[in-house]
């Protein structure tokens, strides 16, 4: 939207991006940094979605990293000086490069019934 009027600039919906609803919806807080807004709308054509935040055109998507959406939001972070996107889902806690959406490594998570934590605690401290 445009800050001064209120216009609608662009709009797009997870499912124009390949996502599939959550079951209680979702519920994440889209993250934007720099020129992008980033969100995981999750599925096959990526789980992770850039768009450009003027234009709301696509960037990039995680097409390595294709687990469907849960509820945690993405959080940013610079790990041993990699700018990167860390996300959980119900089976993974990931790092996607901010440049490309690539995937940067993965662990698996045992998620139960809804996985809602933003995932900072798992972040290791170093830069």
């Amino acid at each position: 939207m445009n800050v001064a009027d209120g216009n609608v600039v662009w709009k797009t919906a997870m499912s124009d991006l390949g996502g599939r609803i959550p079951g209680w919806g979702y519920t994440e807080s889209v993250l934007v940094d720099e020129n992008k807004v980033v969100c995981t709308p999750g599925g096959s054509r990526g789980a992770l979605a850039a768009l450009d935040k003027n234009t709301g055109n696509v960037l990039w998507r995680s097409t390595e990293f294709t687990d469907d959406a849960q509820y945690a939001s993405i959080i940013p972070a610079a790990i041993n000086s990699t700018r990167q996107y860390i996300q959980l889902t119900m089976q993974s806690l990931v790092g996607i490069s901010a440049n490309d959406g690539k995937l940067l490594w993965k662990t698996e998570f045992p998620g139960r019934t809804a996985v809602i934590p933003t995932p900072s605690a798992a972040i290791p401290r170093s830069t």
